[in-house]
């Protein structure tokens, strides 16, 4: 499984096994200075630290389930239908602990706000960007707040 992540001047590519959590490839590139990204410097030791930066936002491994044990069918169906209900975790589904430091990081300008415009062009898959952009302007003001950002359109938990 390939994962990029990049901030106002990288672009780093972590390769992990499928359902390890072995980095088995990286890839590092200046988007300043090669925007078509021909030289990847991850193998330059003066970017280690770098790397290790960008890897700490890095999704989690998921894991294959465990195989079921031998049940009775009322006990399969139940534990089938609590797995159904169970919402799927995704890459987006940071927490807020993890959410504000991203915003913080996108709000270069420190205006609290980011812009329809600027989001989607920050992030590896733009067209995917813009949708989540529309979808986390509660207020459809064409901004995201921090408030916005962190809860992904929602309401902050402690206001609930």
């Amino acid at each position: 499984m390939g994962y990029s992540i990049r901030d106002e001047r990288w672009r780093a590519s972590f390769w992990r096994e499928r359902n390890g959590s072995k980095i088995v490839a990286t890839e590092l590139y200046d988007e300043q200075n090669d925007p078509n990204e021909t030289v990847s410097l991850a193998d330059k030791p003066e970017h280690k630290a770098l790397l290790e930066t960008l890897a700490k936002s890095l999704p989690p491994v998921l894991t294959e389930p465990a195989p079921a044990k031998a049940s009775s069918k009322k006990n399969s169906k139940a534990a089938a239908a609590k797995s159904a209900a169970a919402p799927a975790k995704t890459a987006d589904a940071a927490t807020a602990d993890e959410r504000g430091p991203k915003f913080d990081k996108l709000d270069a300008a420190k205006a609290g706000k980011i812009t329809r415009e600027y989001y989607p062009s920050h992030q590896s898959d733009a067209k995917s960007a813009g949708e989540r952009f529309d979808k986390w302007d509660a207020n459809r003001d064409g901004f995201l707040s921090r408030e916005e950002f962190v809860t992904q359109g929602g309401m902050h938990p402690k206001a609930k």
